[in-house]
């Protein structure tokens, strides 16, 4: 039979003390990626809300301008119907969102532009 090896007492309570000691050597390094982590998450949370209301004006500039170009709010309403039925990017757009988006538009464009 092969001998196992049976740690004394001591030897336990030193290996114990050994882990404990590298755990608090290392808590500046573990500080130092949870700073990381969280510091890019805040930057690309920031950046995707950016590139959102930058895609829902620019949906709402393109309805709003091609609805324009005859100035017909009645073929306005069927032509963002008609569209979110046709539109399929990853998941339909609603009648409703696509309004939305020209409501963001309409209502972040200064009118001088």
């Amino acid at each position: 039979m092969a001998d196992i090896e049976k740690l004394h007492p001591s030897q336990d309570i030193e290996r114990a003390r050994s882990k404990s000691q590298i755990t608090l050597e290392a808590e500046p390094l573990v500080q130092q990626l949870r700073e990381l982590i969280e510091n890019t998450r805040k930057r690309v949370a920031s950046v995707v809300s950016d590139e959102t209301s930058q895609l829902y004006w620019n949906v709402g500039n393109a309805i709003n301008m091609f609805v324009l170009q005859g100035n017909r709010a009645e073929y306005g309403k069927q032509i963002v119907a008609t569209v979110s039925r046709q539109l399929a990017h990853g998941k339909v757009h609603s009648s409703a969102q696509l309004s939305a988006h020209e409501n963001f538009f309409l209502k972040n464009t200064t009118s001088g532009n």
